[in-house]
């Protein structure tokens, strides 16, 4: 029945416990059971628990506690399932290991269950405010709304099996060894996602996504709405693959650090920046391309489909633009921009008319395609040889301001 006690609070029973009136409990509320198979029920909407919350036996509980205080949950292994809603904030005091799933709702709210031994082995979905969440092992992410941010950390996998609407800061950790997997087609991540460590990465957003300073060692897939933008960091040693249908990609912080291929499955105009060498994988580009390697060159594994203008920069006296791939398509003026003598660029495109042009200075430049014509979009400043193959096709170098310092070799019509 109805219970209003000014001091601690302790309940003993054979089996079950549940409510039938407000438990109003100013202490701290302990319910004991010797059932290990009951459930242990405190869900009137009067109930108010101001001091910490504990169950000893059955297999789980569910509780609801309209103390503005918060709640503190003591720390507990249980079989079952472990169900909060309260009207302040969630915090614990001891590890939580739950072989249920785990519901809290602590809308406005904070959520801190941060002890490093928690153990949440089915999944855990959260409404609240700022959200810390620790598991000791992998933890399955489940439908969860937070209206501030949003710390995850785990010894093992981070998976979700619900949509996470996450309206402030993401941030995962997952150590170098374990997968991050936020696929959720209905995820909406309104502000940057963050990675701190994690081996494999996909992350879905229905909608646009801002990727936050990331260390990835293993791939990172990203698939969006909306544009993809960063505004930290990205140190990635696998694959990146960024699928954005006909939304932007603005990959532009001075630091990132892509160790392996680039590939857009699909994006509009796209831009991406990287401090040392970068190599283009299969791309499939709506709009324009612009690439910029700061201190290295710049390759292709994949083919690279390009219905906009391309531009193709190095920064560093001496670095190499070479795409050579021979099934590339640049259907827009490809612009290729070296330093220093050294600065060589080559460039194949494929059975695809292409034009091109040399801004600033290119060390040797060559270009190729498979029987499409070559024509020069704009003014060729070449310090070196200038090599043409067009396979048979014509080849047109006319432009009034181009200025090619060595060997001019051309094979055409």
């Amino acid at each position: 029945g109805a219970a209003t006690v000014a001091g601690d609070y302790t309940v003993f029973a054979g089996t079950s416990i549940d409510d039938s009136g407000a438990q109003v409990i100013t202490g701290d509320a302990a319910f004991y059971t010797h059932d290990d198979s009951s459930q242990i029920t405190l869900d009137h909407p009067g109930n108010s628990f101001g001091g910490s919350f504990n169950t000893v036996g059955g297999i789980g509980y569910l509780v609801y506690d309209t103390s503005l205080d918060g709640i503190v949950l003591i720390g507990r292994t249980l079989e079952g399932n472990v169900i909060v809603t309260a009207a302040g904030p969630v915090t614990q005091s001891g590890a939580l290991i739950v072989g249920g799933f785990t519901s809290i709702t602590a809308t406005g709210q904070n959520v801190t269950l941060a002890n490093a031994s928690n153990d949440f082995q089915a999944a855990v979905q959260i409404a609240g405010a700022n959200v810390e969440i620790v598991d000791t092992n992998g933890i399955d992410l489940g439908a969860s709304t937070v209206t501030g941010t949003y710390e995850v950390t785990a010894g093992g996998a981070v998976t979700n099996s619900g949509t996470q609407e996450i309206t402030g800061v993401t941030t995962i950790t997952a150590g170098s060894s374990n997968n991050i997997t936020l696929d959720h087609a209905t995820n909406n991540f309104a502000a940057a996602v963050e990675i701190a460590s994690g081996k494999d990465v996909e992350i879905t957003d229905e909608d646009a996504i801002i990727l936050g300073a990331s260390t990835v060692s293993g791939t990172y897939d990203i698939t969006a709405g909306g544009a993809v933008t960063n505004s930290g960091t990205l140190e990635i040693s696998g694959i990146t693959t960024i699928a954005a249908g006909d939304n932007n990609i603005t990959l532009n912080s001075a630091a990132n650090n892509f160790a392996a291929a680039v590939k857009i499955a699909s994006g509009n105009d796209v831009a991406i920046t990287d401090e040392n060498t970068i190599d283009l994988g299969d791309s499939i580009v709506s709009g324009t391309y612009a690439i910029i390697a700061t201190a290295g060159n710049i390759t292709d594994s994949g083919t690279l489909a390009i219905t906009g203008t391309s531009a193709f920069t190095t920064n560093t006296n001496g670095a190499d633009i070479k795409l050579d791939t021979t099934t590339n398509r640049f259907t827009g003026a490809v612009t290729v921009n070296t330093v220093g003598a050294g600065g060589d660029a080559e460039i194949h495109g494929g059975s695809t008319p292409l034009g091109i042009i040399a801004s600033g200075e290119v060390g040797t430049l060559k270009l190729t395609t498979t029987g499409a014509d070559i024509t020069d979009s704009g003014a060729l400043v070449v310090l070196g040889a200038t090599t043409i193959d067009a396979g048979g096709a014509d080849v047109t170098l006319d432009h009034g301001s181009s200025n090619l310092q060595g060997a001019v070799g051309a094979s055409g019509r």
